[in-house]
């Protein structure tokens, strides 16, 4: 389990059956700056930290940093990646979604790299103000993707053709989003602490949409403070939200009734649903993946840098 220290440039990684940070073992994921989003690749094999506006790419097993993506014009809020590995998307500050290839960016022969390569697969700028999640969808580059932002929309895009699909319009700042595994419905969080469903049986025939007072009464409510991740179960049953409230509900999605409550001592910054391995239950483990500390930033030749 890695995760993101916004005060300090370190990255905690934890084996899931050991209360013990790798850190006390002499691996140290020391970064170039306070890291806003991380992300690692579903082989385990490569970690994306983003850094202000720049994308850092890391190589896992060996610690080499291995490229520096720069495209934002502002800090990156948030960094995932497609379930197959290829790719990753990065929303930012300024608005901006990028869908970037990991291969070409990894790649350190770039004078071989053909023209255009190095740059994103696909710039979506269709948002107005900050980027505030993402979800990208099974099928790796034929998934969907969902953006939401301060500007009160959720955008879905193919991520084959680079095509805006649909845009919804809300009437408050999201915060959150998420599918079920069928992709049918879409959970939308808000500033306002409300938690809003929307289905794509019968998608709208325009681009834009706003929402009816009917399907506007379809929400979650039971958070007092903005929501801030979002997670549905693989049975498409149980919804799980965390908020600024300091606590992680779980829903009832049929009924859209609250099942149980998990408090926090601090506000919930990410919560997911995931299947639980074998070894989080065995008191020895022998890890799979190699962890090595991360090679200093300033060991990155100048032609792993993308701009």
């Amino acid at each position: 389990l890695i995760i993101s220290d916004h005060t300090k440039p370190v990255l905690h990684a934890w084996q899931l059956n050991s209360q013990q940070p790798v850190l006390a073992k002499g691996v140290r994921l020391v970064c170039p700056g306070c890291v806003t989003s991380v992300a690692v690749s579903p082989d385990g094999c490569y970690c994306v930290t983003a850094v202000a506006e720049k994308l850092h790419v890391w190589q896992i097993a060996s610690g080499r940093h291995l490229a520096v993506a720069v495209r934002h014009f502002q800090s990156i809020s948030c960094v995932r990646f497609t379930d197959d590995g290829s790719h990753f998307v990065s929303g930012g500050e300024d608005g901006l979604v990028l869908v970037w290839s990991l291969a070409y960016l990894v790649s350190n022969n770039a004078g071989e790299m053909i023209s255009g390569q190095n740059e994103p697969r696909h710039v979506f700028a269709d948002h107005s103000l900050p980027v505030r999640d993402l979800y990208v969808g099974p099928g790796g580059m034929r998934a969907r993707l969902i953006s939401v932002s301060m500007d009160r929309t959720c955008k879905l895009y193919d991520l084959a053709s680079g095509n805006l699909l649909l845009s919804v319009v809300y009437d408050c700042l999201l915060s959150a989003v998420t599918m079920d595994t069928t992709e049918i419905e879409v959970f939308v969080g808000g500033s306002d602490s409300n938690i809003y469903q929307f289905g794509l049986h019968s998608p709208p025939r325009m681009q834009e949409y706003h929402l009816s007072k009917e399907e506007k009464s379809k929400k979650f409510a039971g958070h007092t403070k903005a929501v801030t991740c979002l997670s549905a179960s693989v049975d498409g049953v149980t919804l799980l939200s965390g908020s600024l409230d300091s606590e992680v509900m779980l829903w009832h999605i049929p009924s859209r009734q609250c099942m149980k409550v998990l408090h926090h001592k601090g506000p919930v910054t990410n919560a997911f649903f995931t299947l639980a391995p074998k070894c989080i239950f065995s008191e020895e483990m022998k890890p799979t993946l190699v962890l090595r500390s991360f090679q200093k930033s300033s060991d990155l030749n100048e032609e792993g840098t993308v701009a």
